[in-house]
């Protein structure tokens, strides 16, 4: 499990050590930085997310995770996105590419919020998979939620409005 500790936006300082920390030593892990972790885990990982709003500050292009949306392709084949107590956690995409992008493998979320972004508020590739549960998409410039053919996507209790192209 890799319990986020700080709203801020930051990449893990040495991905694949199993601690998520944007500076060594200094327990400060963002999502960005779980992600990092979650993806290099052997084993299917846990992201654990307050109840809070999460910036993402960092500008790129990217499918790596280094900036703009998260990156998700988890070498283990799956990644848990969970609320940590509360009423979820809001994804603020601060017109980055993206909210979320699940470039390959699974992930299972629940009560995430996604909006702001310049593009699609989640991005599923072909060949990977997306279940997302008391989770909303909304205020995003493309599409609230975006599946590619061979990809798959299950929405339950589930929010998706005044998105941009393709709703």
């Amino acid at each position: 499990v890799f319990a986020v500790t700080t709203t801020t936006d930051g990449r893990d300082a040495d991905p694949g050590d199993g601690v998520c920390e944007v500076t060594l030593g200094a327990d400060d892990c963002s999502l960005r930085a779980a992600i990092d972790e979650a993806n290099v885990s052997a084993v299917v990982a846990v992201v654990s997310v307050p109840s809070d709003r999460y910036v993402l500050s960092l500008v790129g292009v990217d499918d790596d995770n280094a900036g703009g949306d998260p990156d998700l392709a988890p070498v283990a084949g799956s990644v848990v996105l969970e609320q940590a107590g509360g009423d979820g956690f809001a994804i603020d995409a601060s017109a980055a590419d993206g909210g979320i992008d699940i470039v390959s493998g699974s992930v299972i979320a629940f009560g995430v919020g996604i909006g702001g972004a310049a593009g699609d508020g989640l991005h599923i590739r072909g060949g990977a998979s997306g279940v997302f549960s008391f989770s909303s998409f909304h205020g995003n410039g493309g599409a609230g939620v975006r599946v590619d053919a061979g990809a798959q996507a299950q929405l339950l209790t589930a929010t998706v409005s005044g998105n941009g192209a393709g709703g």
